[in-house]
C-alpha cells in the first residue's frame, strides 16, 4: 500500500474557526481497501459539511413564513393590476366604441360612472374625428350624376353626421383635458377652427402646442367664414389665436378681412366691439338660421363668401343689415332675394370673381375653380326655386347663348367606340369655332380642317414663327407635325382654360339642370338669365283709367323704344327694371303701374309695382322724378 498526505482545511464559519487536520493515509491496492478508505473520508468529512451547512438551513426555515407571504402578496398584487389593467382596457374600449359610433348617450353615461384619462379622451377625441371624416366621405353625393333629391338628401346626412359627432367630441372635453400627438392635434385644431368649435379649439390651445403657421392659417380661415353680420364663433376663434401671432400675420388677415364686420375687424385689433343698444339686433334662434344676412358693402367687396354659403346651404329668406348690426328696413316678400342675387351676381363680375371674355363665354386663367363650381350650384338652386315661383329668380345677362351652347355639347354623352383624347379635341374644337374673332380666325379653320394641306401647315408654321418666333417646328418629323401644330393652336387660344371653367360649372349643377341644358340647349338661357326685348312694353299694364298716369306710362314706352333701338347694352332699361323688380332683366310676371299717393314715383320690388303721380306735369319733369326713384340705393325696398 502507497503512503499519501491529504490536507483538509475548513474555513471560519458561522460556529467559530476549526483547525485543519492533516490525514495520512495510504493508498489501497484493493476494492474492499477502496471502499474502508471512502468509508473512513465520509465518517471524518461529512460532519465538517453538517456543521457549516447547518446555520444556513435554520436561517432559511426561520425566513420562509415572510418569504411565503410576501409572495404571496405579490402573486396577489400582480393578479389586481391584470384586473385593473383588464377593467381600464374594457373601459377604454367602451369610450373608443361610443365615440366611434356616434352614441352620444353611451358616452355619458360612461363619462358620469367612470374615471376617464387625458389619453383615453385623445384617443376617443380623434377616434370620433376620424371616424366623422370616413362617414361624411361616404355619404357625400356625387354632384355629377345624382338626382337633386339624392343631393339633397346626402347633405342633410353629412350636416346630421357633424352635429352628432361634434357633440360626442364636446362631451369629451366637457369633463377634462386631451392628450394628443402632434399630428393628431393640428389636424382636429383646423377642423375645429373650420366648423367654428370655439370649445374645441380652446381645449387645443391648452392641451398642447399649436404651430404659429398652423394658427395664421386657421385666422385666415376664420376671417373668410365669417360672413355674417351676427356674431359667430369665428370672431372668438381669431380672439384666442392672436396673441402670439405676429403683427404683420394680423396684418394680412386685417387685409383679407377689410370687407368684414366691426366685429371681426375689432377682434384682428385686439379690441373690444361695443354695439349702440339703439341698434341691437335680436332675433329669434330659428330666424337667425334661417335667414341670410347680408351687409351690401360686403356684398359689393367679397361676394365669394356669400357664393359659398348659397352653393352649400341653399338660398333662404334675406336681410339686409347695416355695418353697425342694425336691420335695414323692409320684409323680404321676394324682392329682397331678387335683389340679393342680382347684386351678388354683379358683385362677382365686378371683382372678376366670375369672369367671361369679349363674348360673354366663362373662361377664367385661374387653376382655382371653386368659384365656378360653386356658380353651377347657384345656378341649380335658382332653377329648383323657381319651380315654386311666379316672381322667378334670374341671374341677368351675363352668358351668350354660345355659352349654354358648349355646356349643351360638354354634357352630351360620350360614344363609346371614341377614345377619351379624341373626345377632348373635338370638345376644344367646339369651344375654338365658339370663341374664334377675327384675329384668331386662321387657327381655328387650321383646327377644323381634318386633312391639312401642305400649304395649310406651312401658313400656320410661318404664322408662329412672326407671332411667337418659334422655329421647334422645323426639326418635327413630319408624321407628328399636324398634331404639334394643332396642340401649339390650342395652346395659343387659351381653350385649356375655357374647358377647365365649362367644366367646373357642370360640375356644380344639379342633375334636373343638366336635363334642362341638354334638352333645351340655347333656349335655357331665357329661365336662367331672363332677357330684355320689346315684350317688355306688352308687360306694362296700368290698372289705373286715371287719364295723366296712361299718358306717363306712355312716355315710358317711348323711351323703351328708343333705348331698345339705340342702346345696344340697355343701360337706362336695366336701371328701369332693377328699381322695379329689383332685377336687371323682365320679370316674369306684368309690371303693373297704379296712381302714386303723392306727386313722386315710388317702386314695390316684392310685386313688380309702379306707382306714377297723377298730377299734370311736363315729360321733362316727370323723368326727372323718375330718375329719382331708379336713383335710389337702399337695400330695405319692398
Amino acid at each position: 500500500m502507497t503512503n499519501f498526505t491529504c490536507n483538509s482545511v475548513v474555513p471560519y464559519s458561522f460556529g467559530g474557526g476549526m483547525p485543519s487536520e492533516v490525514m495520512t493515509m495510504q493508498a489501497p491496492d484493493s476494492v474492499p481497501e477502496v471502499r474502508h478508505l471512502v468509508d473512513q473520508v465520509a465518517r471524518q468529512v461529512f460532519p465538517v459539511i453538517a456543521t457549516i451547512a447547518a446555520p444556513y438551513v435554520y436561517e432559511g426555515v426561520a425566513r420562509l413564513p415572510n418569504a411565503i407571504q410576501t409572495g404571496t402578496r405579490m402573486i396577489r398584487d400582480g393578479i389586481s393590476s391584470i384586473g385593473d389593467a383588464w377593467s381600464e382596457y374594457l373601459q377604454d374600449c367602451r369610450v373608443r366604441d361610443a365615440a366611434r359610433s356616434g352614441n352620444n348617450e353611451l358616452l355619458r353615461n360612461i363619462l358620469a360612472t367612470a374615471q376617464i384619462s387625458n389619453l383615453q379622451r385623445g384617443r376617443a377625441l380623434f377616434l370620433a374625428y376620424s371616424q366623422l371624416g370616413r362617414l361624411v366621405e361616404r355619404s357625400t353625393p356625387d354632384y355629377m350624376s345624382a338626382s337633386y333629391e339624392e343631393i339633397e338628401r346626402g347633405e342633410e346626412a353629412v350636416n346630421a353626421l357633424h352635429q352628432r359627432y361634434s357633440l360626442i367630441m364636446t362631451q369629451l372635453l366637457d369633463n377634462g383635458g386631451i392628450e394628443l400627438s402632434d399630428e393628431n392635434r393640428t389636424a382636429l385644431f383646423k377642423y375645429a377652427v373650420k366648423f367654428g368649435n370655439v370649445r374645441l379649439v380652446r381645449a387645443m390651445l391648452d392641451g398642447g402646442p399649436i404651430s404659429q403657421e398652423v394658427k395664421i392659417g386657421a385666422i385666415n380661415i376664420a376671417v373668410y367664414l365669417h360672413w355674417s353680420s351676427v356674431p359667430t364663433p369665428y370672431v372668438e376663434i381669431v380672439r384666442l389665436l392672436r396673441n402670439d401671432v405676429p403683427a404683420e400675420a394680423l396684418a394680412e388677415a386685417l387685409d383679407l378681412g377689410s370687407w368684414n364686420t366691426p366685429r371681426m375687424i375689432a377682434a384682428l385689433q385686439g379690441r373690444e366691439y361695443h354695439e349702440a343698444p339703439a341698434h341691437q339686433v335680436t332675433l329669434p334662434e330659428e330666424d337667425q338660421v334661417g335667414r341670410f344676412y347680408v351687409v351690401p358693402e360686403q356684398l359689393a367687396t367679397s361676394p365669394e363668401a356669400y357664393l359659398t354659403n348659397i352653393a352649400e346651404n341653399g338660398l333662404k329668406p334675406v336681410t339686409f343689415m347695416n355695418p353697425d348690426g342694425s336691420q335695414q328696413q323692409g320684409l323680404d316678400a321676394g324682392g329682397l332675394t331678387k335683389q340679393f342675387i342680382c347684386q351678388l351676381v354683379e358683385s362677382l363680375i365686378t371683382r372678376e370673381v366670375i369672369k367671361t371674355d369679349e363674348l360673354r363665354i366663362p373662361c377664367s386663367g385661374q387653376e382655382n375653380l371653386t368659384a365656378y363650381v360653386q356658380f353651377g350650384k347657384l345656378l341649380s338652386h335658382l332653377e329648383r326655386a323657381n319651380q315654386h315661383r311666379t316672381d322667378k329668380l334670374y341671374i341677368g345677362e351675363i352668358f351668350s347663348q354660345k355659352a349654354y351652347e358648349l355646356l349643351q355639347f360638354l354634357l352630351k354623352p360620350q360614344d363609346p367606340s371614341e377614345s377619351s383624347e379624341v373626345r377632348k379635341e373635338r370638345e376644344l374644337i367646339a369651344i375654338a369655332n365658339a370663341a374664334v374673332t377675327t384675329h384668331t380666325r386662321q387657327l381655328v379653320d387650321f383646327l377644323n380642317k381634318e386633312a391639312p394641306t401642305d400649304a395649310d401647315i406651312a401658313s400656320l408654321k410661318q404664322y408662329f414663327k412672326l407671332v411667337m418666333v418659334d422655329e421647334s417646328f422645323d426639326s418635327i418629323p413630319p408624321e407628328g407635325l399636324i398634331a404639334a401644330l394643332k396642340r401649339q393652336c390650342f395652346d395659343s387660344l387659351g381653350l385649356e382654360s375655357y374647358h377647365k371653367t365649362l367644366s367646373a360649372i357642370i360640375s356644380g349643377l344639379s342633375p334636373s339642370l343638366k336635363d334642362l341644358i341638354l334638352t333645351q340647349g340655347p333656349a335655357i338661357e331665357r329661365q336662367l338669365q331672363g332677357e330684355i326685348n320689346e315684350r317688355l312694353l306688352h308687360k306694362l299694364g296700368s290698372t289705373s283709367a286715371n287719364a295723366v298716369v296712361q299718358e306717363k306710362l306712355g312716355w315710358i314706352k317711348e323711351k323703351i323704344i328708343l333705348e331698345l333701338q339705340q342702346d345696344p347694352s340697355k343701360t337706362w332699361i336695366k336701371r328701369f327694371l332693377k328699381s322695379i323688380t329689383s332685377q336687371a332683366v323682365m320679370p316674369a310676371e306684368n309690371i303693373q303701374v297704379r296712381e302714386s299717393s303723392d306727386n313722386m314715383c315710388h317702386a314695390h320690388t316684392c310685386f313688380c309695382y309702379l306707382d306714377l303721380p297723377k298730377d299734370n306735369t311736363t315729360k321733362a319733369v316727370f323723368f326727372e322724378r323718375l330718375e329719382l326713384m331708379m336713383g335710389e340705393v337702399g337695400f330695405g325696398a319692398t
